[in-house]
């Protein structure tokens, strides 16, 4: 993909030169100049790759928060319609209700948070390499 925009990119560049170099002074000659400012702003708005990169490292600093949570609240019921056996009524309950949540008293959510922001670190870093190579 990158040989690509590069090949578009060199022959862009040599239909400028050879318009430079054929002498023409009509006002459509001087249209066709754009500056080296110019092209790598639209280079680098418009590059899918870039696009892609900066994405995933949006997704990764989302995730430091969801990692750095605590684990979803549990509920759960449970009811007998009719019972089998030959026990009196008050012997146990039918119904059941249970509401629970896990507390993480060893650190393991902060830890998770830490290697998801290590990951999110690391997604910048391959969009700006991602960057530097279109502008290279």
């Amino acid at each position: 993909m990158k040989t690509i925009y590069r090949l578009l990119f060199y022959l862009a560049l040599t239909s400028i030169l050879r318009a430079e170099e054929s002498g023409d002074s009509e006002p459509t000659a001087q249209r066709a100049r754009i500056s080296l400012r110019e092209v790598t702003s639209i280079v680098l708005a418009n590059n899918p790759a870039i696009q892609q990169a900066l994405r995933k490292w949006g997704a990764a600093k989302a995730r430091v928060t969801q990692e750095a949570a605590w684990d979803d609240l549990r509920a759960s019921g449970n009811s007998r319609a009719a019972r089998f056996v030959d026990v009196p009524p008050n012997a146990f309950t039918d119904q059941m209700v249970s509401v629970e949540q896990v507390i993480p008293l060893t650190g393991k959510n902060l830890v998770r948070a830490r290697i998801a922001a290590a990951d999110a670190i690391a997604a910048f870093e391959q969009a700006r390499r991602e960057q530097l190579d279109v502008l290279a």
